[in-house]
């Protein structure tokens, strides 16, 4: 079975608000795809690790990010990695996060505010807005 690092814990604390919660999922989402997996910091960010370094996620001022040790080997056809930003799906930002706010909280059932909420961070990781299935290309 997999480990969680206390440290983990401490630096998605110390994290930006708005990161906080992104962060919590994306850790939740790598533990359920691979229960074996372990945490711990590499160069003062969270990794995940079996048998070697297989994703990190990291925090900063204005945006959080995510991505694959070996990106080429793990996105589908080898896509290129975003040169926006550290991680495999460029930035996350805060006002990505907030325009998806209000549409999770005015869901009236717990488990309809949790799937709107993996659905935005799906959509966010992606770089879509909120309404992107109405905006002209």
């Amino acid at each position: 079975m997999g480990t969680r690092d206390p440290r983990v814990d401490v630096y998605i604390e110390n994290a930006a608000p708005f990161a906080q919660p992104v962060l919590r999922h994306l850790r939740e989402v790598v533990h359920s795809a691979a229960p074996d997996i372990e945490e711990t910091l590499k160069w003062g960010i969270p990794h995940f690790m079996h048998d070697g370094i297989v994703c990190s996620m990291a925090a900063f001022k204005q945006h959080c990010t995510f991505g694959f040790w070996k990106h080429a080997l793990v996105v589908k056809d080898g896509g290129e990695s975003s040169s926006d930003a550290m991680g495999s799906f460029g930035r996350i930002t805060p006002s990505q996060r907030y325009e998806y706010v209000e549409w999770i909280a005015e869901a009236k059932r717990e488990d309809t505010r949790e799937s709107r909420l993996a659905t935005a961070l799906e959509w966010i990781v992606a770089g879509k807005t909120r309404h992107w299935k109405y905006q002209k290309c």
